[in-house]
């Protein structure tokens, strides 16, 4: 069976599973958020590798992992285990108090197979989020086995879309669903 992407919404059920934070950028219920400092960003070392020969393990269902977008053109990459048949919700949401004092923008999700080869993206206010500029992602695996994330931001820079534009915070999830989930 062909791995598909779905969409989804951001509707009763989805809150009830705890999708309600991120007022500043329109994703989900509002809730009280702390305001940005007035300081200087501060940048951090660039911890994740940009290509598939990362290390860090993202686990369905497991700890949402906090990184950081060091600079403009910086992609994470994130080891995951999926199952064929299986459908996932995949999602790059911004976080505030991070690091660097700065919460990502605009983010931009993919999703690659064992090989390195692009199978599904998110781009955060796109078609296939929720709203606001956080991305989410609901895929079917078409194979058990290793796939890999990569978290950046969007390319205002038009049809190259080579580098992101953004820095800042961001944590990366991943869950899996049910029949009636999707």
């Amino acid at each position: 069976m062909a791995g598909r992407a779905y969409t989804a919404g951001l509707d009763a059920a989805n809150l009830s599973k705890g999708w309600d934070a991120f007022a500043p950028d329109g994703v989900g219920a509002e809730k009280d958020v702390a305001p940005l400092p007035n300081a200087l960003l501060v940048l951090t070392p660039d911890a994740q590798p940009s290509n598939t020969n990362t290390t860090t393990t993202l686990t369905v269902d497991g700890p949402h992992i906090v990184s950081t977008i060091d600079m403009p053109g910086d992609t994470d990459f994130f080891r995951i285990e999926l199952q064929q048949g299986e459908i996932y919700n995949i999602g790059q949401y911004l976080v505030t108090g991070g690091p660097s004092g700065v919460p990502l923008a605009d983010a931009y999700l993919e999703l690659y197979d064992a090989q390195g080869n692009l199978i599904v993206s998110a781009d955060g206010g796109g078609p296939n989020t929720p709203s606001g500029l956080d991305a989410l992602l609901t895929y079917e695996a078409e194979y058990t086995g290793t796939y890999f994330v990569s978290a950046g931001s969007f390319d205002n820079g038009g049809p190259d879309g080579t580098s992101g534009d953004y820095v800042g915070e961001y944590e990366v999830f991943a869950e899996s669903l049910g029949p009636s989930d999707v």
